[in-house]
This record gives C-alpha cells, structure tokens and sequence, in this order.
C-alpha cells in the first residue's frame, strides 16, 4: 500500500508514470481496507497472533535442522536465512 500526503502529490497529467505510484482502483481499495478492517482492534490483534504463530513454527523448522538457518524477518513478512549458498540450493531443488 502507497500513502501519500496531497501536498507532496503534486504531478500535473501525464507528468509522471512510474510503478511504484499505485493506481486509483488500488488507493481507493488500500483506503477501503483501511477503515473497514483497522475500525477496530480486532484485525491488528489478529495479526500479531498469526505472526507470532508464524514465528513459532518457522523457529522449530529451524530447529530441527540444527540451526543450519536462520528466520528473518518481522510480523507476517518472514522467511529462512539459509546462511550459506548450499544450503539455498538445496532447498531450491525440493520445490
């Protein structure tokens, strides 16, 4: 989601294209989303509950395999640092 304030956003038409602006379908949508689903603390606290639940499986996959990786990341925006290239390429192959 792209979050803009109006003053900053202040191209004229046709002035500037890019990917990493969004589009009006998607910024409507995202401000949809926004007042529906954080109206109250349900959704977050959801959210931390998912996330921690993420990180708990993810740490004992890890685990198992002594260590040999790592987990990254924060929130629900987590994966396996695999620390070194083999490892990588090896489960590459299983996928």
């Amino acid at each position: 989601m792209l979050l803009i304030k109006e003053a900053i956003d202040a191209w004229e038409p046709g002035e500037h294209t890019g990917t990493f602006r969004g589009n009006n379908l998607a910024l409507v949508s995202g401000k949809a989303a926004l007042n529906l689903y954080w109206r109250n603390q349900t959704f977050s606290q959801q959210v931390r509950r998912l996330s921690a639940f993420m990180r708990r499986r993810l740490d004992a996959i890890a685990h198992q395999h002594g260590n040999r990786f790592a987990v990254r990341g924060r929130g629900m925006v987590c994966g396996f640092d695999c620390k070194t290239t083999e490892i990588a390429e090896a489960t590459s192959h299983g996928v």
